[in-house]
């Protein structure tokens, strides 16, 4: 399924001439007609360590063991015959002159003049004593450019190419390949991807056995997925192409997702890294009262289209691969609509919003609520956990939870996308539906989310008594509060007490005010729990972050005024 689907969407890109891939190249050997040298190009491939040069559009193939040149680019052992260290030199030699009698076979059957301008240089210059290039490296890939131009460019070495490779694939006429079911499976796959995390520098196959455990059937090699070259090339030019461009691919850990869509233009990637720009032309976000309204604003962001999505709808398709052993792994897979993959994102990030942020959280942002560290300790599962939940709407694990309410405990407070984490779990699993978790909520009478609101407002009336203290009772209590509230809120209940006292005497209405907070608090609390479950201490994070942010709001407010 998945290589059909990218065999489908090669058909929508420009494909390369049979047996054509992007090969890294840095010299380029400039020759006149006659064949006489004239300079050598060091082409830049724009990275600034282990630069193997430019990458051009020429003849490939893969190399396994053995002897087999590449017609007019390869390396310099093929294309000079200058050994590298620890090479063997009659072996380097046996290959440069099959790489000359390839040239040689081409220029026959092609009649190109060019070719035999390259075989003018072979037998009347002195190559091998050329000084190519300052530091000059031979595994590096070389090609010719003769009077300008590049031969592997022209139709008939195309053409030779095509036919070339054919002939010396090893094909199985018997076993037929399960894609097309016409032609003859390869015995290995003629192309590899590129760019996979972990794969191999030169690419890394997607359809191998490299051992007796992986075969079946009698099968060896590629043929334990037969397929042939044709819909080999299709399917590993699509998924390299996917992988070189930024809008269609997304590395997390040792895995990458790629996306692509059966029509309209659409990539999540942008979206997953900066959901603002997702929701650009919404003033509103973050300013609206009513949940559903927020929701509303997202759809708005689309065609306003609602209701049951067509069969006629683009398709959308997502992928995930990693490499093990040599080989590609498929890791995920999805199978979508356009529509359906935006609504998706849609109430992804509806169902992380709270009133108290200023823009919507990505999965990295919101994968920093787990973590101390994001750059050196957030497991690669976490943002797969997340992009699923993004993309295919499922529900947020439990394991989530902890990890946001274990950080919360830890670092003694609720960051915003610690708030906005843990508001999807219970949204995702559709739990605690009675609370408005978007906002403060006065109105409910779970015990742990008013505790979460005590312990903040009991903050408050710390540092309006005190004002600013190295240590406050958050630092020396959160952890405590939002496991075993029994244990604690007594002495903070005291000292709140004594604190009270003083803000009557020196700010009278500033006291009037936390009091009655305070008793609208404590009056929906028949004892405080004496543990707290997950769900619980979660709920708790929530209440004390909304009753924080909504004092802060009501002070950037009377600022304001």
């Amino acid at each position: 399924m998945i290589l059909q689907k990218l065999i489908d969407y090669s058909r929508t890109l420009d494909m390369p001439p049979a047996m054509y891939g992007l090969v890294p190249v840095k010299y380029v050997i400039n020759l006149n007609l006659n064949g006489n040298y004239i300079s050598t190009d060091i082409l830049d491939g724009g990275r600034k360590s282990n630069d193997r040069g430019k990458e051009l559009l020429a003849p490939t193939i893969v190399r396994s063991s053995g002897i087999n040149p590449k017609l007019l680019v390869d390396n310099g052992e093929y294309l000079l015959g200058i050994t590298r260290e620890n090479s063997n030199a009659e072996r380097v030699k046996n290959c440069h002159n099959q790489f000359i009698q390839l040239i040689n076979d081409c220029a026959k059957k092609t009649k190109n003049t060019a070719l035999e301008s390259i075989l003018k240089f072979y037998t009347t210059v002195d190559y091998q004593s050329l000084r190519i290039a300052d530091n000059f490296d031979p595994s590096m890939n070389i090609t010719f450019r003769v009077n300008g131009d590049f031969p592997f460019n022209t139709y008939s070495v195309k053409e030779f190419w095509k036919n070339y490779t054919s002939a010396k694939t090893e094909a199985d006429a018997s076993i037929k390949c399960h894609i097309c079911r016409s032609n003859p499976a390869e015995e290995r796959m003629p192309a590899k991807v590129k760019r996979i995390p972990g794969g191999q520098s030169a690419g890394t196959a997607l359809i191998s056995a490299n051992s007796s455990a992986f075969e079946s059937f009698g099968l060896k090699s590629s043929k334990v997925g037969p397929t042939c070259r044709d819909c080999a090339e299709k399917f590993t030019f699509a998924l390299n192409h996917l992988l070189s461009n930024d809008n269609s691919h997304l590395t997390i850990g040792k895995q990458v997702y790629v996306f692509w869509s059966k029509g309209e233009d659409f990539s999540p990637v942008k979206v997953l890294r900066a959901p603002e720009d997702f929701f650009s032309g919404l003033p509103a976000l973050g300013r609206a009262d009513d949940p559903a309204k927020v929701k509303l604003m997202f759809k708005s962001a689309f065609s306003g289209k609602t209701g049951a999505i067509d069969d006629h709808e683009q398709a959308f398709f997502a992928a995930a691969f990693s490499a093990a052993g040599g080989r590609v792994v498929i890791r995920d897979w999805l199978e979508t609509t356009i529509p359906a993959a935006k609504q998706n994102l849609v109430d992804f990030f509806a169902n992380c919003y709270h009133k108290y942020q200023q823009h919507p959280h990505g999965i990295y942002s919101l994968a920093s609520a787990t973590v101390r560290d994001v750059n050196k300790e957030l497991p690669a599962r976490i943002l797969i956990q997340l992009l699923n939940i993004a993309l295919k709407g499922t529900r947020l694990p439990e394991d989530l939870l902890y990890q946001a309410v274990k950080r919360a405990k830890a670092e003694q407070g609720v960051t915003s996308p610690r708030a906005a984490l843990i508001k999807l779990f219970f949204i995702s699993n559709k739990r605690q539906k009675e609370i408005n978790m978007t906002q403060l909520d006065t109105k409910t009478n779970k015990p742990a989310y008013l505790c979460g609101r005590l312990l903040a407002t009991l903050e408050e009336i710390q540092s309006a008594a005190l004002g600013n203290t190295n240590t406050t009772i958050v630092d020396r209590y959160y952890g405590t509060a939002s496991t075993a509230p029994a244990t604690v809120f007594s002495v903070l209940m005291t000292g709140a007490r004594h604190h009270l006292g003083k803000l009557r005497k020196e700010k009278p209405g500033y006291h009037t005010n936390l009091e009655k907070k305070l008793q609208s608090i404590v009056s929906g609390l028949a004892e405080f729990p004496k543990v707290l479950t997950l769900e619980e201490q979660g709920l708790f994070a929530l209440g004390y972050y909304h009753q924080k942010q909504e004092r802060f709001q009501s002070k950037e407010k009377k600022e304001v005024e």
